[in-house]
């Protein structure tokens, strides 16, 4: 990770792009691997451990898992709005997409 270097959170009409440097805990690349079998891997266990104990995360990184299926859930999916999980060596991307963009649908407050 370069010093200085920060998470960015990039809001269109139609996703969200959010930018995290530093890449998988691994280096590993996620291209064509199924996000359903990586192992999660901590970069700080102890951290980890106690957010966990405060209940403000789980220990079983189960992140990728939930976001695809609750993208999989909403009555606006398909698979064109796959979220897209991307990883390098030096950074991590996931873009999530707006489910309601450019859909009929009218939200009354």
């Amino acid at each position: 990770m370069e010093i200085g270097s920060e998470v960015h959170i990039d809001m269109f009409d139609d996703r969200i792009e959010i930018y995290s440097p530093g890449g998988m805990v691994s280096g590993i690349s996620l291209e064509g691997k199924d996000l359903l079998k990586i192992p999660s891997k901590r970069r700080n266990p102890i951290l980890a451990d106690i957010f966990s104990r405060l209940k403000y995360m789980e220990r079983r990184g189960s992140g990728f898992k939930k976001i695809l299926a609750d993208y999989k859930g909403q009555v606006e999916f398909d698979e064109t709005k796959m979220p897209v999980f991307e990883a390098d060596n030096d950074d991590f991307i996931l873009t999530l997409y707006n489910l309601n963009y450019g859909s009929s649908i009218t939200v009354i407050n």
